[in-house]
């Protein structure tokens, strides 16, 4: 069924997590994202499932786009790869 609810709730998954603390424009996120993914492979870790992105900031009270804080997670195997 399609909702009309603006809002969508999820039940992520529990475990460890590689995060990012990325200050910026949503725009630019991309770099985080391929920081964490360096990360990842440098560390021999493997990603288990799709990535989120928490956003901190509220654009409506915070104008300086260079203060917006977002999270950025990505669900990871500590077992490591050879």
């Amino acid at each position: 069924a399609i909702s009309n609810d603006p809002y969508l709730a999820r039940i992520l998954p529990g475990g460890p997590i590689v995060r990012a603390s990325y200050y910026g424009p949503y725009e630019g996120t991309e770099a985080a994202h391929n920081a964490i993914d360096a990360y990842i492979q440098k560390n021999g870790l493997t990603i288990t499932g799709s990535p989120w992105e928490v956003y901190l900031t509220d654009p409506g009270t915070e104008p300086d786009p260079s203060r917006w804080l977002t999270y950025i997670c990505y669900p990871v195997s500590t077992t490591t790869t050879p």
